[in-house]
């Protein structure tokens, strides 16, 4: 049959329970089964179903899957965030080969598209895309995906590789977080009782990820097991690269000697609240010095910042920042909860707490004003609403992931959906509508085939004026499949 004949590359890209003969230099796809003759089972040749070229992977014909083929797919939503973040994928194909990239950002797109979705799950929603059409050779199957994971996970160069060039794009100044994602599965080798156990009622694994502030695009991300400390973990992140002349800006929980050491060697510079137990915390609130004010805009809101702040040695500042607005605003709601049946909100814990309303304690190294580094410190809250999504929507028992190295190769595919929803913000700030708008919006429009070519339907005006807006041309999209159909008709007669 020519089978030996056909190179394993090839033969990789073929659909499951077919075979690949090759004619001419052509290699084609088969339907076979077993039959048996003279008390011997051979294989039968059945209708050839399609073509696999290296380029295009399989291509299949009218033939395949004919009684049961898809002629609706979704398409907007998707069609919309590829032609927006289609970038990532180009980037990603500079680290690794067409195949891995194509399928690294299929999944990804998924995630983005629909929120966080289960691993059983991937394969439906990609088969009713239109990205089974653009890539018929991918397969996202659990199989393909738990592969690609421990791929991922147990081979880190590429990764590592990919993550130094967001790096090195970088505008330095990198906000790291931790996100505690809910485990259930005893089996998993992160799963473990963590600072989160009191709202989850169960155990936790925890992603780490750094962020560059000022493009809000993800650079690292790494899981950790869930009673691991935040600050332990930070350690690890920072070893794993060399870092120099970077701001970070970093949660209190972050805090040890050892890292604010590291954070300052080599031209670094942090910034990073610290707790109310903590030596220089209580020095600043008890020291006599008078504040100082400036006003603080973010958008349409304005605020009065009262501040005071002292030099240490090694040019460390510590700065106390005060928010009139949000100091009234936790006043009110403390004084509002006073008489609660449980007795936790009393008069006289309130004259103890009233003073430590809207108020913010920051120790850095940064040569700026007080102003200035207030500034810089409340950018890293302006990515927090998206990673609102690690928080709250996702499980990790959903994954039916139990392996270290699965575990990590995830923290990879959510790195680059983190870096597409980025991406897509970025080239949609001009619209001013959120992100779930403009899915939910792209979302009503649907591929259709009728005789053998495939159309847009349920569109209507307000649809295609949002894609052109953006310079986004639809038809273009399907004159391109529609070519590509034709030349698999054309090609295999």
């Amino acid at each position: 049959m020519g089978n030996y004949s056909v190179p394993q590359e090839i033969r990789n890209l073929k659909p499951k329970g077919t075979m690949v003969k090759v004619q001419k230099g052509k290699y084609y796809v088969y339907n076979y089964k077993h039959i048996k003759e003279n008390g011997k089972w051979k294989i039968k040749m059945e209708e050839m179903i399609g073509s696999i070229t290296s380029d295009l992977g399989f291509v299949p014909n009218n033939s395949y899957n004919k009684v049961d083929q898809i002629t609706t797919y979704d398409f907007g939503e998707y069609f919309l965030t590829y032609s927006l973040t289609k970038d990532i994928l180009d980037l990603l194909k500079t680290v690794f080969n067409n195949k891995e990239a194509t399928l690294i950002y299929n999944i990804a797109l998924i995630h983005f598209v629909h929120g966080f979705t289960y691993m059983k799950s991937l394969q439906p929603n990609y088969e009713l895309s239109y990205f089974s059409l653009k890539y018929p050779s991918i397969k996202i199957t659990e199989h393909v995906v738990s592969n690609l994971l421990y791929s991922l996970g147990t081979r880190e160069s590429k990764c590592e590789k990919f993550e130094n060039i967001l790096l090195n794009e970088s505008s330095k100044e990198l906000a790291v977080d931790g996100h505690a994602i809910k485990s259930s599965s005893h089996d998993n080798n992160l799963a473990e009782d963590g600072n989160k156990n009191n709202i989850f009622k169960d155990m936790q694994v925890n992603l780490m990820m750094a962020y560059d502030i000022k493009s809000s695009r993800p650079v690292l991300a790494k899981m950790y097991a869930g009673a691991t400390m935040d600050n332990i973990s930070f350690k690890d992140l920072f070893e794993r690269k060399d870092f120099k002349e970077t701001l970070f800006i970093i949660d209190k929980g972050f805090y040890s000697d050892e890292n604010i050491k590291s954070c300052s060697a080599n031209g670094n510079k942090y910034i990073i609240p610290l707790k109310a137990h903590l030596r220089n915390y209580k020095l600043i609130v008890n020291a006599s010095k008078d504040k100082e004010r400036f006003v603080y805009v973010k958008g349409k809101k304005k605020t009065i910042i009262e501040y005071k702040e002292i030099i240490l040695e090694e040019k460390t500042k510590i700065i106390l920042f005060v928010d009139l607005n949000q100091q009234q605003i936790e006043c009110l709601d403390y004084l509002n909860k006073i008489g609660d049946d449980k007795g936790v909100y009393t008069n006289e814990k309130y004259e103890k707490l009233k003073d430590n309303f809207g108020t913010i304690v920051l120790q850095t190294n940064v040569d700026k004003t007080a102003e200035e580094i207030y500034k810089l410190y409340k950018q890293r809250w302006a990515i927090e609403t998206f990673y609102d999504y690690f928080k709250n929507r996702l499980d990790a028992n959903a994954l039916h992931l139990s392996d270290y190295n699965q575990m990590q190769g995830l923290s990879f595919i959510l790195l680059i959906t983190s870096l597409i929803n980025a991406e897509f913000i970025k080239n949609t700030i001009l619209t001013k509508r959120n992100t779930t708008d403009l899915l939910l919006d792209s979302k009503f429009i649907k591929l259709h085939k009728k005789q053998q070519k495939w159309n847009y339907e349920n569109v209507c005006k307000r649809h295609l004026e949002l894609f052109n807006s953006l310079k986004i041309d639809i038809q273009n999209e399907i004159n391109s499949l529609n070519k590509i159909n034709s030349f698999t008709i054309n090609w295999l007669k």
